[in-house]
């Protein structure tokens, strides 16, 4: 059966000028990475700040396209899809930022925020507004929210937004690149409920990522660990967890104060 979301021998290398000679590389910000994700399944992916997560993020949905490698979701390789179809493919597999602040912009009112990622999806204009609603709803707020502007909401409720904002295209995957670590501790498991019971209830993929091991842990179905821009344990979330391979998964476990899972 052909895995959902399958990355193969992704690498990101970012180059700068030089006098001396044309680019030269400079970084290697993600090395020789390979993993799959099954459907309607988390993977968890965890490492220590600058380790290339989010360089990861932005390369696996073609924001910031590797280097080298391939990936593939349902079946589809992003790379030959072309300017067109890579926008049309992005409908399918959408990224949500940590920062939810500086993700809506502060002179949109929310209605328009949300019609925008609405057009972007070809949703017909008479039906944006309703969808629109609907969106909200499904993130637990309320309609009348339409006609505000963001500095009325909290972090937690701009999440959120940002998350109605992520799914206005009814995508298959998403991103979730540090989605919580800019918010209270009581507000972060709020999130964390409602992203997965969104994924129970329409059918999503997660790629979770995390510096925070606790969280990892709860939410995955499977766990990768990446160091310095290279993936040293990947696989099963119990395995990682109870059984880690590598000695550097072992060092990140030994400081974390409580996992989830009895581990």
């Amino acid at each position: 059966m052909t895995p959902f979301v399958s990355v193969q021998r992704l690498s990101k290398t970012y180059t700068a000028g030089s006098l001396f000679r044309s680019r030269i590389p400079v970084t290697h910000a993600v090395r020789d990475v390979s993993f799959t994700i099954e459907r309607n399944t988390v993977m968890g992916l965890a490492g220590e700040s600058g380790s290339g997560k989010s360089t990861l993020a932005r390369a696996l949905v073609h924001l910031d396209p590797p280097s080298t490698g391939e990936v593939r979701v349902a079946g589809i390789p992003l790379a030959r899809l072309g300017r067109h179809g890579l926008r049309k493919a992005r409908r399918r597999m959408q990224i949500v930022f940590q920062d939810p602040h500086g993700a809506l912009n502060p002179r949109l009112r929310i209605k328009h925020s949300l019609g925008e990622a609405l057009a972007n999806a070809a949703v017909p204009r008479a039906e944006r507004a309703d969808r629109a609603a609907e969106l909200l709803q499904l993130v637990g707020l309320a309609p009348e929210h339409l006609d505000r502007y963001p500095a009325a909401f909290s972090g937690g409720q701009k999440q959120r937004i940002v998350i109605a904002r992520a799914l206005a295209g009814r995508p298959e995957f998403l991103v979730l690149d540090e989605p919580v670590s800019s918010l209270d501790v009581s507000i972060q498991a709020q999130i964390i409920n409602l992203l997965m019971d969104l994924k129970r209830r329409l059918g999503l993929t997660y790629l979770f990522i995390s510096h925070d091991l606790n969280l990892v842990s709860y939410v995955s179905d499977s766990i990768g660990i990446l160091k310095e821009g290279e993936l040293v344990e990947y696989g099963p979330a119990e395995q990682v967890l109870r059984r880690p391979r590598s000695e550097y998964t072992r060092k990140l476990f030994g400081a974390s104060p409580a996992l989830h899972r009895g581990v």
